[in-house]
């Protein structure tokens, strides 16, 4: 997670000498309003977080121009490529999705693909997580899953209904 105190700051010592920092302070949503929505110019995000206990997961999910996908997470703090996560994943956006299939401006799940049209930026903390591999890259076991989809079933239709809202009012 992203943690609120958390400063980095990059120096480049040629000339021009240019020294910039970056300050987090809501965690997640804080990074995808500065790196990822601002400077690719989408018009809107959403953030959805959720926790049971000491374990939480956050998500940034961003509408993407055409039909790829791209997922970015981390699971107590090691990359994650794929695993039970993902699966979690992409079960609740096909839920989600469901609700908004009438929807002319349907948000996501492009071309039958649930994660069609979207960048996700996904951070989790799980107590006991198992793995595929040593390197840690594949995540197994129920909990992950049934984390994420709690995350998003729970939180997005709340989030979207939220931007369409403000879209409405534009």
């Amino acid at each position: 997670m992203f943690h609120p105190a958390t400063r980095f700051t990059i120096e480049d010592e040629t000339p021009p000498r240019q020294v910039r920092d970056y300050q987090y302070p809501m965690g997640l949503l804080s990074y995808a309003s500065e790196v990822e929505h601002r400077s690719l110019g989408y018009s809107r995000f959403w953030y959805c977080r959720f926790q049971d206990g000491e374990e939480r997961a956050e998500a940034v999910l961003i509408p993407r121009y055409d039909s790829s996908a791209i997922v970015e997470s981390f699971v107590n703090e090691y990359r994650a490529e794929g695993g039970t996560h993902i699966d979690g994943l992409k079960a609740a956006l096909g839920e989600v999705a469901k609700q908004f299939r009438r929807d002319i401006h349907r948000p996501f799940g492009k071309r039958g693909n649930s994660l069609g049209g979207l960048r996700v930026l996904l951070i989790m903390r799980v107590k006991a997580v198992e793995y595929h591999s040593a390197t840690k890259d594949i995540v197994a076991g129920n909990r992950p899953f049934e984390l994420v989809y709690n995350l998003i079933t729970t939180q997005l239709p709340k989030e979207i209904a939220r931007t369409m809202a403000e879209e409405a009012r534009r």
